[in-house]
């Protein structure tokens, strides 16, 4: 292949491959990340697969585009007790500059939410099918409800494409902490007083 199309090509893969990350991650948990990032607060991801952390962590930031991230990117951060000695030097040496993390636990840690958040502004999500946990003192920033619904639009019409093209069927939500395997509702733009959805 000629150098310009061999670019597009890989190009292509990237992007195929963020679009089957993020595929595995509900719609109203994004919008609710973004709204996280595009307010400037901490956002920690939590999960077993490093790719997928890789490429959800890849996947925003350029769905932020063309706002550009100003805080720091870190994909892959061990849950170990080194990974948590890193993970408090750089909250210290970062003061407020905004995180985008991805906590890698270890294959054999119980699929439990992440702790409460002990900073201000931060955003703990475990991945795939996770739900959001933030301060209760903070107000989580909110898409508005138009873009939300854009965005979650988007987002269902590239996995279904995604999942045509690659012929896998949907997956179920999870039931392993109680989920019915329904799919769950869209997140209330305006509600600021709930705290799970």
């Amino acid at each position: 292949l000629p150098p310009s199309r061999l670019t597009h090509a890989q190009q292509q893969h990237a992007l195929g491959a963020l679009s089957a990350s993020v595929a595995a991650v509900p719609a109203p948990t994004l919008c609710v990340v973004l709204a996280a990032l595009a307010a400037e607060w901490s956002v920690l991801l939590f999960a077993r697969d490093p790719v997928l952390l890789a490429n959800v962590c890849s996947a925003l930031l350029r769905a932020l585009e063309p706002l550009r991230w100003h805080g720091a990117c870190l994909p892959l951060i061990p849950r170990t007790r080194g990974g948590a000695a890193m993970l408090q030097k750089l909250r210290a040496a970062a003061g407020h500059v905004p995180l985008l993390l991805g906590v890698l636990q270890a294959p054999h840690s119980p699929h439990h939410p992440p702790s409460m958040p002990q900073q201000p502004r931060t955003l703990h999500v475990l991945l795939p099918d996770g739900r959001p946990v933030w301060p209760h003192s903070d107000r989580l920033p909110m898409l508005p409800p138009s873009i939300a619904r854009h965005v979650e639009a988007t987002i269902l019409t590239s996995t279904a494409e995604a999942r045509t093209a690659s012929g896998t069927l949907p997956p179920v939500a999870s039931s392993r902490r109680g989920g019915s395997g329904a799919k769950r509702p869209p997140m209330a733009a305006h509600s600021s007083s709930s705290r799970l959805y």
